[in-house]
């Protein structure tokens, strides 16, 4: 039975927000969303959520697939609050070798808001980790992750994405340059979340001159954000930030709206001359809708910054390009190399009869010569040994070419037909 490799997700360029808020899942309701789909025929998945895209790359057995869609559309609607065919129109199935491409891509940052970001490589790696510890991965998936961080990584290093780049942190102090209307030198910058987000926002904050608090619900985490340029505080504190924030940037994991409007609004009527910069990254949104309408102050949000972003864009458009060239050879390669790792089965089962043959008949002509001197044995073994090797050698590089092109399963069912042996290539996962 052949295995398939599929993507199922949702990102910003097809759901809003809020059903993408609904879909999020946490790395602990990501450990519980895999348990249940293995029940479900998932042979391996891992779950990739983030601000902007909810995504489960899934291998299974043919025969599962279908069951295992269904059960995935029922849990998803009922997550999302949208009737299953609403959700089927909104989500991308992608088979095979386009869902590794499209994780190819994503790990080069050529699917994000903001093209070319590197925090996504940190993400993938931490939904890798996720379903790693959750015992979800295995000879499919395992090579396929590490092929695609590895790729996204080479984008970034070996061409000019990751030099024009805009990533999350880098957009903050843009954008609030332009809020602000000049130098956040010396400003007050505060952010709450200590995540990959909380983190490279206050990298590049601290670099634009603002002075910089960090807020957390762990301790340890908001000092290890704020390290030795940043001031930590304690997450009781934090909406003294309302008064004393020229930019805040809200990244806090959970599903509770931290920036209360009415609130906001009472300290921004005592500081009428000074407008506040929200930037929130929260999926769930970390800032309550109302905090939008509050006077003197600008809410940016996730889905708001791609738009804001129009400066080098032409560089950008030509770095993507040289990105997406280098990350297509990165695919074509794994997946030549995928298919090639599917003929070793049948390789391995060949060389298995081939030596049984081999075994079964030298001895059977040992015994017609019980007189034979042991060194003419060992030669015997050494000589049907080599001829066995030197049969086999044209078959088994056949095959690893064959499988090198082959997309579906049939080259393998007919190559096993033809050497008289169990197709065992059930694993073939991207095909």
């Amino acid at each position: 039975m052949d295995r398939l490799l599929n993507s199922v997700g949702v990102d910003h360029t097809r759901v809003p927000l809020p059903v993408r808020e609904r879909l999020r899942l946490d790395p602990a309701r990501a450990r519980e969303w895999l348990e249940v789909a293995r029940m479900h025929g998932a042979a391996e998945a891992a779950v990739l959520s983030t601000c902007n895209r909810t995504e489960v790359v899934v291998s299974c057995d043919d025969g599962a697939w279908p069951v295992l869609r269904a059960w995935m559309a029922a849990d998803w609607s009922r997550r999302a609050a949208v009737d299953a065919t609403r959700l089927e129109a909104l989500w991308v199935v992608r088979e095979r070798g386009d869902a590794v491409r499209h994780l190819f891509r994503v790990c080069a940052g050529l699917e994000s808001v903001l093209v070319g970001e590197g925090e996504i490589l940190a993400q993938v790696k931490d939904a890798y980790a996720v379903a790693r510890a959750a015992g979800a991965v295995g000879p499919v998936l395992h090579p396929l992750f590490q092929a695609a961080l590895r790729a996204g990584r080479q984008a970034r290093r070996d061409t000019a994405l990751g030099g024009v780049a805009q990533s999350p942190g880098a957009a903050v102090v843009e954008l609030a340059r332009d809020a602000l209307d000049g130098d956040l030198a010396g400003r007050s910058a505060w952010v709450w979340g200590s995540g990959t987000i909380g983190r490279a926002a206050v990298e590049h904050l601290v670099e634009a001159g603002a002075v910089v608090r960090v807020a957390s619900r762990t301790a340890a985490n908001a000092r290890a954000a704020a390290g030795e340029r940043a001031q930590a505080v304690a997450w009781a504190d934090r909406e003294a930030a309302m008064v004393d924030a020229d930019v805040l940037v809200l990244a806090v994991s959970g599903a509770q709206a931290w920036l209360d409007a009415p609130e906001l609004a009472e300290a921004m009527a005592g500081r009428p001359d000074r407008p506040l910069f929200v930037v929130d990254f929260g999926v769930p949104r970390n800032a309550h809708p109302g905090v939008a309408h509050v006077a003197g102050v600008r809410l940016v949000g996730v889905d708001d910054l791609g738009a804001h972003l129009a400066l080098g864009r032409a560089r950008l458009e030509a770095a993507a390009a040289e990105a997406t060239a280098l990350v297509d050879d990165a695919v074509a390669i794994f997946l030549r190399e995928h298919r090639q790792r599917r003929a070793a089965p049948l390789i391995r089962s060949l060389y298995e009869k081939a030596e049984t043959v081999r075994r079964d008949e030298l001895a059977r002509t040992l015994r017609r010569l019980p007189d034979l001197p042991p060194q003419a044995r060992e030669a015997l073994e050494h000589l049907t040994h080599r001829i066995v090797r030197r049969l086999l050698n044209d078959p088994a590089l056949a095959l690893r070419a064959g499988a090198a092109g082959a997309n579906d399963s049939e080259f393998f069912a007919t190559a096993a037909s033809l050497l008289g042996l169990v197709d065992e290539t059930g694993d073939a996962g991207a095909g």
